[in-house]
């Protein structure tokens, strides 16, 4: 997990600093960081990666001075589907964000208000999207601020020149900040959604569920100078559609109400067994990507692409879904033969 560690004074005489975690057998503490320098222990604070399942932080002096200081870690819950989040002041700051298995969009809406701040999603140590005056959703980064391992912050008015941090006094668009409505829509052709005031931007991931088994949460930072202040939206990124059928006749009367949701194609990835439907269930070996949208195939709740009319390679074309619980058996024509639970 990511933390900020920040000691807000230290003596002369002290540091360089080794950072420990009680993360070892009965609490021990565990080194997992040496040879931190001071400078860069005080604020705004050091970001870098501790242990999973630490609660503690021990910062200790490896110098003159040997003494050590525990920090009790606090964590900031993740941020829900549809829940608000505001800013803790200058500085760096971060918000953890759940994924769901399946995949899907994290929609995030921006409120950075006058003064500029930038806004990174970031998974699994990689950024993956930022705000921006008029670059893209999926950047250019600036790599300047608010990037480990230096962490720097901005000095204002410095914040106002670089492109990623977004505020109306920003001077670059004359300070206007962009929706990026229409790129979401554009990305996100299944999904309605328009930011709204006081929201400013549109920020978004679109993960898929090899992503989801790599790390199980994304990360917000947010980077900010003095003065500044900000607060964000997580939007709900589910779309469900629903059909409704009705038949009347002299002696009933019937009615039915189907929803189902909408997922993007490209979120299925398929692995192929040449001998059976157990072999299917284990084996992730050789994955498929089924790119091909030649003949979409209807199983129940999930729609899979496969391509039409090409025989598939294998004796018994059974092809699992990687994120799923079930296997499918199609024919070279894209017909299910059989479907079966893992």
């Amino acid at each position: 997990m990511t933390v900020l560690i920040t000691l807000t004074t230290a003596d002369a005489n002290t540091g360089p600093f080794d950072l420990y975690a009680n993360t070892g057998p009965g609490g021990s503490m565990v080194l997992f960081e040496d040879n931190v320098n001071k400078a860069a222990l005080l604020p705004p604070g050091y970001l870098t990666i501790v242990p999973d399942g630490a609660t503690i932080v021990r910062v200790q002096s490896i110098g003159d001075c040997t003494t050590y200081t525990d920090i009790v870690l606090t964590t900031i819950p993740p941020v829900a589907c549809g829940a608000t989040s505001s800013s803790g002041g200058a500085g760096i700051a971060e918000r953890t964000f759940d994924l769901t298995p399946e995949g899907g969009v994290l929609i995030i809406g921006a409120n950075a208000q006058g003064v500029p701040d930038k806004f990174e999603i970031i998974h699994n140590g990689i950024k993956k999207s930022t705000t921006g005056m008029t670059v893209a959703n999926s950047g250019p980064f600036d790599n300047v601020y608010g990037t480990p391992p230096s962490n720097v912050v901005p000095i204002s008015p410095a914040e106002e020149n670089v492109d990623q941090f977004i505020g109306t006094s920003s001077n670059i668009a004359g300070g206007v900040i962009p929706t990026r409505n229409a790129a979401f829509a554009a990305d996100n052709p299944t999904l309605s959604y328009i930011v709204a005031a006081p929201q400013q931007q549109l920020i978004w991931w679109n993960y898929t569920p090899l992503d989801y088994i790599t790390a199980q949460q994304a990360i917000l930072r947010i980077t900010g100078p003095t003065g500044t202040a900000w607060n964000i939206l997580r939007k709900c990124e589910s779309t469900t559609t629903t059909s409704s059928s009705s038949t009347t006749s002299t002696s009933s009367t019937s009615s039915t109400t189907t929803t189902t949701t909408t997922l993007p194609m490209f979120f299925y990835d398929f692995s192929e067994s040449n001998i059976s439907v157990l072999e299917a269930c284990a084996d992730i070996a050789f994955t498929l990507q089924l790119s091909s949208i030649n003949n979409p195939v209807n199983t129940g709740n999930v729609m899979l692409t496969v391509p039409g009319g090409v025989p598939f390679a294998g004796g018994g074309n059974w092809y699992r879904i990687s994120s799923g619980a079930f296997v499918i058996q199609i024919n070279g024509s894209g017909v299910i033969i059989a479907k079966t639970n893992c």
